[in-house]
């Protein structure tokens, strides 16, 4: 007995293209497609492409596939120009239009208590998934990545939360949650697992039907 192609799943062929700042979350965001590609009623093949692989192959991609641009490179920024802006909260920008979307973590540091309180209510809600042991591969390569977000709520309690609004008038200087550059770094961490693992669950779905 065969399927009828009738009422089938959909192939959507995806090409993600990172930069250099971002291909550990690009390749986080290609394993849990990899490990989960029936997206809504699609099955998604994925490919992961560097910039320069990405130009040198752009001739042959079919206009019928979907490109998404993770980071926030010179090539991502032409691209973002006429783009609708679909999520720009706690630092994280998505962005697309048809079959195109851009995904990048602003490159400034958080200062508002609202970023901090929406950015701490999107790692309770996906910290569970980061720190899930079938993405251990990853962690393992990354363990810089998985240090941090398993650390780093610790940054994003409510009693952290007090001080931050606060400082936020005189700048990050006056509060001592983010003195450190480490800590800094912690935090754009989670912001960049934060925003992958959005974006796999809340909008690569209707990415995939434009």
């Amino acid at each position: 007995m065969f399927n009828s192609e009738w009422g089938a799943p959909k192939t959507k062929k995806v090409v993600i293209v990172f930069d250099k700042d971002s291909k550990m979350y690009a390749e986080y965001l290609f394993q849990k497609i990899s490990a989960n590609n029936k997206i809504g009623e699609n099955i998604v093949s994925a490919v992961l492409w560097d910039e320069k692989q990405f130009l040198a192959n752009e001739a042959t991609w079919s206009s019928e596939n979907y490109v998404l641009y993770v980071g926030d490179s010179d090539l991502a920024k032409e691209t973002q120009m006429f783009m609708d802006v679909k999520y720009d909260e706690a630092g994280i920008r998505i962005l697309g239009l048809g079959k195109k979307a851009v995904l990048y973590v602003e490159d400034k540091n958080l200062s508002e208590e609202e970023d901090f309180t929406k950015l701490n209510a999107l790692y309770e809600k996906y910290k569970e998934e980061i720190e899930k042991k079938d993405m251990s591969s990853f962690n393992k390569k990354h363990s810089n990545i998985k240090k941090a977000a398993l650390t780093g709520l610790v940054l994003f309690t409510p009693l952290s939360l007090v001080g931050v609004a606060g400082a936020a008038a005189v700048g990050l200087g006056g509060n001592k949650l983010l003195d450190s550059r480490k800590e800094k770094e912690q935090i754009k961490i989670i912001q960049k697992l934060c925003a992958t693992t959005m974006f796999y669950h809340e909008f690569l779905p209707d990415f995939l039907e434009g």
